[in-house]
């Protein structure tokens, strides 16, 4: 920017840096048409975030120079702002601000970036009630041995509990609280997939129902929930079981995460990696990078590769092996993600292998169907789809058949005539609002016939004003451009109702336009009066009005605004 180079460039040394690292890096070579998109996109949206972010920074020079003169100091809040919102590093802002002779108040800005890492550590540590399980260590807290992945119900012991912000020693019926067990069948929401439900029971049979699982910082799992009955103390003895049949829906939507993770990089290529992901009782969210939109037969590709693999019946194998081990074999890891000395490495047959610490189905047969509901954008170069599986599925199916069911039973058909009957319905509605736009023109070109037979004169130009409603923006200019086709002196101002918006056009022939006329200002003065405001060139200009009820008061000063301008 600084040496006045405009346009995006970096992307263009993208091919000199990969064919100097490729035999170092192959993958570089291999993904060198992602790599270079990827790095213009961003390029391109960061140019405009640079451009707002000068704006801004001009305008406080100005305001600053003009407030104290040279050698003032640059307020530290407002360089960390540039940096907060638009990326500025402050280095930058501090050059920018010397070719001013301005100084930065560095000092001011370390407080407000201190303050903002003070701010994202609170937030971190206020995880939820949790907050002690965040402050106390590893130790004090013991460890949580998690079975789940063999194991639905275990024996436990209670080991801590929390209610009302502090440990207690023993809850009553209906209180909420957490509750840590020195050994849980319960999955901890991690990964993108949700914490299991279930209830732990007590040895005198009490009932704690749990709502949530989350894992503290030192890897114990945190159970959610409330006393249904009974009371528990720590120490107890308890059984820990979870909700199984939501279990398997859980394992069916992350099973085809995974699925959908492949099928994707075998669509749109090998750049796409994971971005983030959800994973709830058969739906599923998944966030992706990619650069653009996906096609509508990409979508139905994918689509087709998962189901073809759920109905191929897949081995689901799930084996811990070294970290190293794992990356020979070319399982796939997330970028970004940490990962221990040993791994987890979920196999599906030989379509998908990948680092996953969640639960999964042994089968993919046993995850029914899968159907893709939506694919949009989340952010620059990540992509989301949202999908259901299993019971998904069948509940998306089941309300698309009502609803048709409905629409049919509306249109007096059944539903294999649907489409027949729509289809004739949008013939006769086409006809009949052809028909209607037609009437509605030879009304509206009566109404602008009768304007121009009592046309006022004002100073040598003939003024019309028309006044008409049912038309579209659309025919209210082709009536404009009739008029300022004539070769004579003529302005006319049109004020149009539709949809209960009020709209005005102004129009001026070449004669009047030389005569001092000018539509733009003529109809943002008439627009002004209703609360509108619009404008335009001199021959031709819309605005919209605002309050309906001063219509009539705008048209009457037509004739007055419009002298002010014949010379």
């Amino acid at each position: 920017k600084l040496l006045g180079i405009d346009r995006p460039f970096l992307y263009e040394v993208c091919e000199t840096v990969i064919h100097e690292s490729k035999d170092a890096y192959p993958e570089l070579a291999q993904r060198k048409d992602a790599i270079v998109q990827v790095i213009k996109v961003e390029e391109e949206r960061f140019a405009k975030t640079i451009d707002a972010g000068l704006a801004l920074l001009n305008e406080k020079i100005e305001e600053l120079l003009a407030a104290e003169g040279k050698n003032a100091t640059f307020p530290g809040s407002e360089a960390f702002r540039l940096y907060d919102t638009f990326g500025f590093p402050v280095d930058l802002t501090e050059e920018l601000l010397a070719e001013r002779g301005l100084a930065l108040d560095r000092e001011g800005f370390d407080a407000c970036m201190n303050e903002q890492r003070t701010r994202a550590r609170a937030a971190r540590m206020a995880a939820g009630d949790f907050g002690w399980a965040v402050e106390g260590s590893a130790e004090e807290l013991g460890e949580t041995k998690f079975v789940g992945y063999t194991e639905t119900e275990t024996k436990s012991v209670i080991a801590h509990i929390l209610a009302d912000g502090e440990e207690r020693g023993r809850i009553e019926p209906g209180e909420t609280a957490i509750i840590l067990l020195d050994v849980t069948p319960f999955y901890a929401e991690s990964g993108g997939q949700v914490g299991d439900h279930g209830k732990i029971v007590s040895e005198n049979g009490a009932v704690f129902a749990v709502t949530d699982v989350k894992k503290a910082p030192g890897g114990q799992h945190l159970h959610f929930g409330t006393v249904e009955s009974g009371s528990f103390s720590m120490g107890d003895k308890v059984t820990a079981a979870i909700d199984v049949s939501r279990r398997k829906a859980i394992a069916r939507a992350h099973s085809s995460t995974h699925l959908l993770h492949k099928a994707l990089r075998n669509v749109l290529g090998a750049h796409v990696q994971q971005a983030g992901s959800l994973v709830e009782p058969d739906r599923l969210r998944f966030d992706f990078s990619h650069f653009e939109a996906m096609k509508p037969e990409q979508i139905a590709d994918v689509e087709r590769i998962v189901n073809d693999q759920i109905l191929e019946g897949l081995n689901v194998s799930c084996t811990e092996m070294p970290l190293n081990e794992a990356r020979a074999q070319g399982v796939t890891a997330l970028f970004g993600e940490k990962y221990g000395d040993v791994v987890r490495v979920v196999r599906m047959g030989d379509f998908s292998a990948e680092l996953c610490g969640g639960t999964h189905l042994d089968n993919t047969a046993k995850a029914g169907l899968f159907r893709i509901v939506s694919e949009s954008s989340v952010a620059a170069g990540v992509r989301r789809i949202e999908a259901v599986t299993g019971a998904g599925v069948l509940t998306l199916l089941s309300e698309a058949e009502s609803r048709l069911a409905e629409a049919a039973d509306a249109l007096k058909v059944s539903p294999h005539d649907l489409v027949r009957r729509v289809n004739q319905l949008s013939n006769e509605l086409k006809q009949a609002l052809k028909e209607k736009e037609t009437f509605a023109v030879q009304s509206a070109k009566g109404s602008v016939s009768d304007a121009l037979a009592s046309a006022k004169d004002v100073k040598g130009v003939k003024l019309a004003v028309i006044e008409l409603s049912g038309l579209s923006v659309d025919i209210l200019r082709r009536l404009g451009d009739e008029l300022k086709s004539r070769n004579e002196a003529l302005a006319a101002v049109f004020a149009l109702e539709y949809e209960d918006k009020l709209q005005f056009l102004a129009v001026a022939t070449k004669p009047a336009v030389e005569k001092g006329v000018h539509a733009g200002q003529l109809v943002k003065a008439v627009a002004a009066i209703t609360g509108g405001n619009g404008g335009g060139r001199p021959d031709s200009a819309l605005a919209g009005g605002k309050d309906a009820s001063k219509k009539q008061e705008a048209l009457a000063a037509v004739p007055s605004l419009l002298e002010t301008m014949i010379k």
